[in-house]
């Protein structure tokens, strides 16, 4: 996460500034050549939802959205529905089903045709493990908590995963339940595998690794993130909660496309102190376009809570 100097720091520096002479600087932008844009994440028994438009400056007030397009679903190369647009997405009719191999094609006057081609993996064994809190302080003093999570690789391919840490937790002073809550993931994650991708830095919203470092075994990875606490006269109290694991076996796509997303969005979160962040180029797999079209499939398992 982003660290910069204190408040009335930064307060001092705006009023220097503010008062310092100005000179315009003109940085030229090099032209975006005209291609369609199309984004589409699938997954078994749910239906296609696609996204067309094509690409504009930040300074442009032009609609984005394609919405006379002629988008074509195929599966295992056989045609299987044209896609309806409404409101800003283009929607089929037809579900997605596991271990299948799925192909787009899109026409819209004024462009070449574009194509794009990516399959939904096996599914992802289930999650066993735990987690404790209250394991380490950060340099803040708040505590950490930690989860352990075993995963059985299927040796026989390449595997690529993502997975998203939720709490469902009630409130001891209002008696309010909070569901669904994403929690953060702290600084100091040393695990192997998550060193080994190097996102961690970039303040994620989900983590995204690959086997690379344990293909074909059984692996436990460690994640250690920030619950839910209160303070009680001095000393910080861990709610009582529930851990959920949204664990996603996710396509090469997919996974090169997160990966550069998440460094993406984390250089547009730029001041003056902090500085603007490196471009970041940006994966695609649309042949003729921008864009990803990826699948993945998703599985839900609730961790228990193991008594430090």
């Amino acid at each position: 996460m982003k660290k910069s100097g204190s408040i009335i720091f930064r307060i001092i520096w705006v009023i220097i500034l503010a008062s310092s002479c100005t000179k315009e600087i003109h940085i030229p932008i090099p032209p975006i050549e005209s291609k369609p844009v199309i984004n589409c994440f699938f997954t078994p028994d749910s239906i296609f939802t696609l996204y067309v438009g094509k690409p504009v400056p930040i300074y442009d007030d032009e609609p984005r959205v394609l919405d006379h397009a002629n988008v074509y679903l195929f599966e295992e190369q056989k045609c299987v529905d044209t896609l309806r647009y409404s409101e800003g997405l283009y929607f089929s009719s037809y579900v997605a089903k596991a271990e299948k191999s799925y192909d787009v094609k899109v026409q819209c006057p004024g462009f070449d045709t574009v194509f794009a081609q990516d399959m939904t993996p096996s599914p992802p064994e289930k999650l066993t493990g735990f987690f404790r809190d209250d394991v380490f302080r950060n340099e803040d003093g708040d505590p950490v908590s930690q989860v352990n999570l075993n995963i059985q690789d299927d040796p026989n391919e390449n595997n690529f995963y993502e997975l998203l840490l939720k709490i469902t937790y009630r409130d001891p002073f209002d008696s309010a339940w909070h569901r669904n809550v994403e929690v953060g993931y702290a600084e100091n994650n040393p695990d192997p595998v998550l060193e080994n991708e190097g996102l961690i830095p970039y303040d994620p919203s989900t983590i995204l690794f690959s086997d690379e470092l344990f293909n074909g075994t059984r692996y436990t990875l460690t994640i250690n993130y920030h619950g839910p606490y209160y303070v009680n006269n001095g000393e910080t109290v861990n709610y009582s909660y529930f851990l959920v694991v949204f664990f996603r076996a996710v396509s090469k796509e997919y996974y090169l496309y997160k990966k550069q997303l998440i460094k993406h969005l984390y250089n547009q979160d730029s001041d003056i102190f902090d500085g603007m962040g490196n471009p970041v180029q940006m994966y695609s797999n649309v042949q003729g376009g921008y864009g990803i079209f990826a699948g993945y499939v998703e599985r839900r398992d609730t961790i228990p809570r193991k008594n430090n």
